[in-house]
Formats: C-alpha cells, structure tokens, sequence
C-alpha cells in the first residue's frame, strides 16, 4: 500500500503572490492593472487600444501656431483661451496657459463656464459668449465652422483648437505633441506579439497621419467612428 500525503500551500501561495508582485511592478512603472484576472486576461488579448495623449507620445503639448481671423489680435485670442483653460489640468488646456505666461499675455476672469468632456469649452468674459474646442462643440454651440476654411490651411500634424467670439470664428490654435522615441519599438514588439495595435485619436486624420504614418504606418479606418463622439479608432 502507498500513502500520499500532500499538501496545496505551495501553489495556494505562489499564485496569489506572484499575481500581486507583477501588478505590484506594473504599477512602478506607470501600468494599472484592475486584479489578478485582468492579469491573466493579458495573455490571450489580440488587440490594444491606445489612447495617444501621454502614451505614444511625450504628453507635453505645445502650441505651434495661431491663425487668426476678422478684427481679433493673437494677444485677444490668447488672453480669451486662457482664461477659459486656466482651470482645466488636461494637457491640452496646460499648453495654452503655458503659451500666454511665455508670450507675457494676462488672463481675465470668465462667469458661466460650461464644458463638455471630450469636446470643448464656453463661458463669457467682458459680456462676450467664448466658445472653444473641436469642430463638433463649436457646431452644437450654433457656430458656422465652414467660415474656418479661409485661415485653416491645415497645419499638419497639429491638433486644431477653434475659438468663436459671439458665435463669429475668431481664431485657430494649433497644438503639437512629440512622439515618443520608445513608441516606435514598442509597436513593432507588440507585432511581433501577433497583438493589433489600435489608437483611438480626437484629431483629424491628418493629425493621424502625420503623427502615425511615418512612424507606424497607420490605416485610419472612418467606418470605426465612435457613434457618440467625433474621435476615430484608427489602427496601424
């Protein structure tokens, strides 16, 4: 006769020790992970959805340019677009802000602000209505976008902030961001992982190529338009 005698402490331990220590030092390194089973999810993904912002690229964009439009100085513009950012902490609203203190242009103080996650920004100052953001916000805000064409000439790769002033366009500031040297690498290693890569961007696609392209080679896809915001999922 044979007797076994065991015991399950060693897997009843190593496994749960060793899911907390690779979450543990995900986390050291910028990467959240939900529990142990998104953990273990990770060796069967196919496809990762990157949102650019700070992870393909450096997250520190800075204004470029700014074309203007009707009576309206770039001083005007500014002053107006940092007083509405000024208390926003994304990246974006960071670059404007950044841009008056640097160019010595002051704010003012703005009253019934408004603003719309993922789209844009509105208020009034000095009895003005301000509307600032995408081509959707400014739209939805009652102003004519198509009168825009005349000083958009399209800076490429540059994410595109408009500003009206009592629902007239005034303005266009055009916002960079670098890619990251790592980015590169870590595409190809995901490749070569079988793992689709996937950026989900709310730029225009030529924001998208010049970003992208180049580097990575994207396909930006319209038909995978999210339904309820202006934002493609481009793939590359």
């Amino acid at each position: 006769a044979v007797l076994v005698i065991s015991c399950p402490c060693a897997m009843g331990l190593a496994t749960p020790t060793a899911v907390m220590v690779g979450i543990g030092r995900a986390a050291k390194t910028g990467i959240l992970i939900k529990g142990g089973d998104t953990l273990e999810k990770l060796a069967s993904i196919s496809h990762l959805v990157f949102d650019k912002t700070g992870t393909l690229t450096q997250g520190k964009p800075t204004v470029t340019d700014v074309k203007l439009y009707g009576e309206w100085s770039n001083a005007e513009i500014i002053t107006k677009a940092a007083t509405l950012e000024k208390y926003s902490e994304h990246p974006l609203a960071t670059a404007i802000v950044n841009y008056a203190k640097e160019n010595h242009i002051s704010t003012s103080e703005a009253t019934d602000f408004l603003s719309t996650p993922g789209q844009g920004i509105s208020a009034n100052i000095d009895n003005e209505e301000i509307v600032l953001g995408n081509e959707l916000f400014l739209s939805n805000n009652g102003v004519d976008i198509r009168k825009y064409i005349e000083i958009d000439r399209s800076i490429s790769g540059s994410t595109k902030i408009y500003i009206a002033i009592n629902k007239a366009p005034a303005g266009v500031i055009y916002i960079n961001d670098k890619i990251k040297p790592s980015a590169k690498q870590a595409i190809q290693n995901l490749r070569e992982l079988n793992i689709k890569t996937i950026r989900n961007i709310n730029n225009s696609s030529i924001t998208i190529a010049k970003c992208g392209s180049s580097s990575f080679r994207i396909t930006w896809n319209p038909s995978l338009r999210k339904h309820s915001t202006t934002n493609p999922v481009v793939s590359f």
